[in-house]
């Protein structure tokens, strides 16, 4: 195979895990007997199976991703939807947030209906309680009986949008549940807890009692994000500022937490020890029970397996063959859990490690002039930065400037951070007095940290924020390979004599150009996937942001318009929570920087919810509202935050028209000068009505209308006549449905609906629709809904449908 084959067999399993996602199983399962056979054939022949062997790994990460997704999901999805009780065990450390707390339950039974059933398949609790409810002490290990309603996650339902269904699947989660603290019942101690994960989470929980009861609050909760990778206790302001310096890593457990603690054990057990086989178990025991209290996490599974390796080495007088150390780490952490090769921390450890194997050498070299400690600091420093640059400005949407300042900073005080941390711990485990003298050594050093992280991100342009796509992801890697590679090649024609290296590993030149091919090959797929046209089009997409309305615009000479912005009402949580999940997401898919105006239908949470983080976020020149002001305090403070943002208001009502761009026209159809008042819903009736028009071709917009001001809307003057219709309420009832359809008489209409107890869509609606030869288009059922048009001709394309189409 190679030299190495175990780097190709890491490599096969990875790219099977990817496979996974989109092979039917008996695909999977045909490969995998296929390549076993041919692999037989060739033994019996005396012959290279190499090939058979890396289809089977293939085939092997295949299944592999596949039977991990299935014993993620069990049973439990079959009773979605339904309202019962839950009996199940706390599988994990309950997270407590403001007026809520969050854990993983292993179910038990599900009672609904009168029946109770035997489920499975881990899931994401969600408990609310109210400001001075009596709280229960929750911890892993506990058997409960909960009430409230079961929900199947949504996996990706609009471009560039999140995919919440495989986020839990990652974490081995099937579903979501929601309830009320004030219907928990503690049944007692669960007899399917298992000790050992009851001793980690309590060894967690003892080592962040011992760090809240010797610091304040802020310190105690910055060396829990250090020590322990706790991060949700760490304030806003600080973890942004931490993130801005590009000093994030710092705050999450990794090689180079698990390399001091390694060294600081090593160096106390040297100096009272000799060395022996049972000290390298020992301490690697050590180690070991470090990364359990840490979660198991996926950097510091990759530092902890190749530890083992490199004292393994140290001990039978081998030479570190670095490659072959990463490779086996990969294998042995994705064989353990196959989904982490899709986690952030995963993908950022791989590639910082390989990027200082790979730059460091030569970075060192260029900067003999430096102090010997300070240029290893800065060639490592500069190395995983240059390595994780790219994925860094993918996931965040940020390009730290000044990160290899940062390290200079904090990098030197983090060996002396780790070791007041560590013996802290263990004293405190002894006597918690005795381990408070070593956390209060770590405090000088926490402020400094603390102060030298915020000074460095107010720096002016410490970092650029960055919307780049999957091809520019694609672009940041594979340029360099293919320079390098072709550099590598031309020098081993001249016979220089000098192979091109991995550290101190050779590695052919042919090899790398091999890689770089790969590499040019995806970059030309993926920009010619995501290549525009070029035509001149109007773009219309109803977003799914579930029950509320988020329509984006872009007009063909490139001015964007966005009405509604979704959200949630108050009583179901987060009421901002589509615009963070769903339209900056989607926003930044398109790269889009600047909104030319946004339009409010009217002001209720699930229209206008999601438009926060937009005006925090983005460039908003015009916002366009209803003269009707509603009641609504959350309304308030969207107005409030618009005006301190300097953007433009305007309330517009019928009559009034403005364009965008040179050939898209919007008119105001509705409310008028005398807005309705006495109605069902004054509100709903006043919101706006728009039409707009771009050649032939016109879409109403017609908001959360009811009876009312449909009724004034068919006795109007106005031409109802449309092309796409966004119906009324996202789909409720209206007497008048079949005249309006009648004189809108669209031959697309489009519902804004999701997950709801008002029987939206109506039946009677639906029906209505049909009858009139309207094709119908919906949120719940579609995804995002894309329509576009040249001006004379018209086309919608459904996202779930496109999706399905690329999975087959």
């Amino acid at each position: 195979m190679t030299n190495r084959p175990l780097v190709i067999v890491a490599i096969c399993f990875a790219a099977g895990i990817i496979l996974g996602l989109y092979l039917a199983s008996p695909v999977v399962l045909a490969a995998l007997a296929l390549s076993i056979l041919l692999s037989l054939i060739q033994l019996v022949r005396k012959k290279s199976f190499a090939g058979p062997l890396l289809l089977l790994f293939l085939a092997a990460g295949a299944l592999a991703c596949q039977l991990s997704l299935e014993a993620s999901r069990g049973n439990i999805r079959e009773y979605s939807g339904e309202r019962g009780r839950l009996v199940g065990l706390v599988a994990g450390e309950p997270l407590w947030g403001e007026g809520e707390v969050v854990f993983p339950l292993k179910p038990e039974t599900f009672e609904a209906g009168g029946r109770v059933k035997a489920v499975c398949g881990q899931i994401r609790v969600t408990l609310r309680f109210q400001q001075g409810e009596e709280i229960p002490p929750l911890f892993y290990g506990q058997q409960l009986s909960l009430q409230g309603t079961l929900y199947e996650p949504a996996g990706r339902r609009n471009p560039g949008g999140f995919d919440y269904r495989f986020f839990l699947e990652r974490q081995g989660l099937a579903a979501s549940f929601y309830g009320s603290l004030g219907d928990l019942k503690v049944l007692g101690l669960s007899p399917r807890a298992s000790s050992w994960q009851g001793f980690v989470f309590s060894a967690r929980e003892k080592i962040k009692d011992i760090f809240d009861t010797a610091l304040p609050a802020r310190e105690s909760s910055l060396l829990q994000a250090i020590f322990l990778g706790e991060r949700g206790a760490v304030e806003d302001g600080l973890a942004l500022a931490f993130q801005r310096s590009g000093l994030a890593h710092m705050m999450a457990v990794s090689g180079l937490h698990i390399g001091l603690l390694a060294a600081l054990l090593w160096g106390l057990w040297r100096r009272f020890f000799r060395e022996s086989w049972g000290t390298f178990v020992f301490m690697l025991g050590l180690v070991f029970l470090y990364v359990a209290v840490t979660g198991m996490r996926p950097a510091s599974l990759r530092a902890f397996f190749m530890l083992a390796m490199s004292m393994a080495a140290l001990q039978l007088n081998r030479q570190k063959d670095l490659p072959i150390a990463i490779a086996l780490a990969a294998l042995a952490t994705l064989i353990y859990q196959p989904l982490l090769l899709f986690d952030l921390g995963f993908q950022l450890s791989y590639v910082a490690t390989i990027s200082i194997i790979v730059l460091a050498g030569p970075l060192s070299q260029r900067l003999a002039i430096l102090p010997p400690y300070l240029k290893e600091l800065v060639a490592v420093s500069l190395a995983a930065q240059l390595g994780t640059l790219p994925l860094t400005a993918y996931y965040f949407n940020q390009l730290s400037l000044i990160a290899l300042l940062g390290n200079l900073f904090i990098l030197p005080v983090m060996p002396f951070v780790v070791g007041f941390a560590l013996a802290g711990a263990i004293l405190g485990f002894l006597w918690l007095p005795l381990g408070m003298p070593a956390c209060l050594g770590a405090y000088p050093l926490l402020y400094y940290m603390e102060r030298a992280v915020i000074f460095l991100s107010t720096i002016p342009g410490a970092y650029l924020e960055l919307e780049p796509g999957i091809s520019h992801l694609l672009l940041a890697y594979g340029i360099p390979l293919i320079i390098y590679g072709i550099w590598a090649l031309r020098r081993s024609k001249k016979g220089s004599g000098e192979e091109p290296r991995i550290g101190s590993t050779p590695l052919s030149a042919r090899k790398l150009v091999y890689a770089a091919c790969i590499f040019f090959i995806l970059i030309a797929c993926t920009l010619f996937y995501t290549a525009q046209t070029g035509e001149r089009q109007l773009e219309v997409v109803f977003l799914d942001v579930g029950q509320g309305d988020a329509i984006f615009i872009e007009t063909p000479d490139g001015y964007s318009a966005l009405i509604d912005g979704g959200g949630r009402p108050p009583y179901r949580g987060n009421m901002e929570w589509t615009g963070d999940s769903v339209i900056l997401p989607y926003l930044r898919w398109r790269g889009t920087d600047q909104i030319d105006a946004v339009i409010i239908s009217h002001p209720h949470e699930d229209h206008f919810g999601g438009l926060f983080p937009v005006l925090r976020e983005k460039k908003v020149a015009l916002l366009l509202i209803s003269p009707d002001a509603g009641d609504s305090p959350n309304y308030r403070r969207l107005l409030a935050l618009a005006e301190e943002k300097g953007i433009a208001r305007v309330a517009v009502k019928k009559g009034d028209s403005f364009s965008l761009g040179k050939e898209v026209l919007f008119t105001v159809y509705s409310p008028g000068e005398k807005l309705f008042s006495g109605t069902s819903s004054d509100v709903n009736n006043n919101s706006l009505v728009i039409k707009m028009t771009y050649g032939q071709i016109s879409f109403l917009f017609t908001g959360d209308i009811e009876e009312e001001a449909m009724t004034a809307l068919l006795k109007s003057e106005h031409k109802l006549k449309s092309d796409v219709l966004k119906m009324p309420h996202h789909g409720g009832y209206f007497t008048s449905a079949d005249r309006f359809l009648q004189a809108v008489s669209p031959r697309l209409g489009v519902i804004c609906v999701g997950s709801n107890n008002f029987g939206h869509p109506n039946p009677q609606i639906l029906q209505s629709l049909e009858r009139h030869g309207i094709e119908i288009y919906r949120t719940d059922y579609h995804g995002a809904v894309t329509v576009k048009t040249d001006g004379s001709t018209l086309w919608a394309e459904p996202f779930l449908q496109l999706e399905r189409a690329r999975a087959e």
